[in-house]
């Protein structure tokens, strides 16, 4: 039993120096730095190798629509493993000119990381804002289920459906 006692401490240890030995990186970023008066967009706060919670600046002059709105990756290849934590607000901003998102703070292991300012201006002149991308105007949902049909040794078959929704 002591073997394996052994066993499962030396492999906590080589997991926790993996996680530590990785670089934390932080940022904070706009869906568009020029946006018109009245319009949403998004405010993204990433943390990359670490775990926290953010301390945000006021969003002085917007008004938060939607948030913490929060996605979150584990990627793990050939052995290293990254971990990356969005959280993202859609907000708008009421009046035109300069805003400036100040600093977010966030501390992980006792150290503390900030982000670099974000500087967003706002009109309300719409031939100063380059036009949205559509790519992804289809939402979609779908469904899966077991293939009752293919039956293979020691695996298991599932078909997935997607279909899009409509927009009215």
């Amino acid at each position: 039993m002591k073997p394996m006692r052994s066993l499962y401490l030396v492999i906590l240890l080589a997991f926790t120096g993996l996680l530590s030995g990785q670089n934390v990186l932080v940022s904070a970023s706009v869906s568009r730095d020029t946006v018109l008066v009245n319009t949403p967009f998004e405010i993204r706060f990433t943390i990359e190798n670490g775990q926290g919670t953010w301390q945000l600046p006021e969003f002085w002059g917007m008004d938060v629509l939607s948030g913490p709105n929060r996605s979150s990756q584990i990627q793990i290849i050939n052995g290293a493993m990254t971990q990356r934590r969005t959280d993202t607000y859609i907000v708008q901003a009421a009046a035109t000119g300069d805003h400036v998102i100040e600093r977010a703070t966030i501390e992980v292991d006792g150290q503390l990381y900030e982000t670099a300012p974000v500087i967003i201006y706002v009109t309300d002149d719409p031939s100063l804002v380059s036009p949205v991308r559509q790519e992804n105007s289809l939402s979609w949902f779908g469904n899966m289920r077991p293939d009752s049909d293919r039956v293979q040794k020691n695996s298991k078959a599932a078909v997935l459906k997607k279909y899009p929704k409509k927009k009215f």
